[in-house]
């Protein structure tokens, strides 16, 4: 008798403790980024960063505490446009691990410091990219997703291991004294053979909508 009293007592408090967790709302769920409202972005089938609702940043997200709102790898954004920055001279530690564009974002990303992204850079799931390799021997293994995605190397030593892979867009513009590496633009044709770089020119190479 004791112990099925014992038993009843800890299955009432199994239920009680699983009603008290906070589930995520059901409002929250997504399978693509246009199931979630601005400012936030689709990940693991949830709608994730962006801000609650007293203006703070979102528990159920991965918000930057230097930039309250935005996803956690960027610096600053416009959550309207879903416009994303990474500047490298603002947060340096960001640039040193892989910089991942937030999925549905427009993203602007500044390696302008000496050594700064080098550890990837993913635009997979972006909108688009805009990359821009100033610093020295900056931007390694950089992959485009199916969006524009534009780089300019421009600093010493920088860019290497570059793959356009299906964008609709992929200028890649190679100035001296960059290193331009192991360039693979979007098609064979689009690839400027002088320079390194990949351009526009030739009905493949800007098929964007």
């Amino acid at each position: 008798m004791k112990l099925a009293l014992a038993a009843g007592s800890m299955l009432l408090m199994g239920i009680a403790f699983s009603c008290s967790i906070d589930h995520r709302s059901d409002e929250l769920s997504c399978t693509t980024q246009n199931d979630c409202p601005a400012g936030r972005f689709c990940q693991d089938g949830f709608c994730v960063g962006g801000v609650g609702n007293d203006g703070g940043p979102n528990p159920d997200g991965k918000p930057n505490p230097d930039a309250p709102g935005c996803p956690s790898q960027c610096t600053s954004c416009k959550q309207e446009t879903m416009e994303c920055k990474v500047d490298c001279s603002i947060s340096p530690a960001t640039c040193n691990g892989m910089i991942i564009c937030p999925p549905g974002w427009n993203c602007t990303i500044e390696c302008s410091t000496d050594n700064s992204c080098r550890a990837g850079i993913d635009c997979q799931q972006g909108a688009s990219c805009a990359i821009n390799c100033t610093g020295t021997s900056t931007c390694r293994n950089i992959q485009c997703g199916t969006g524009p995605c534009a780089t300019t190397c421009a600093g010493f030593d920088s860019c290497r291991n570059l793959q356009c892979g299906d964008s609709c867009q992929c200028p890649v513009t190679c100035l001296e004294p960059s290193r331009c590496e192991n360039i693979f633009c979007s098609d064979f044709a689009c690839k400027d053979f002088q320079t390194g770089s990949c351009t526009l020119n030739g009905p493949t190479c800007n098929t964007c909508p």
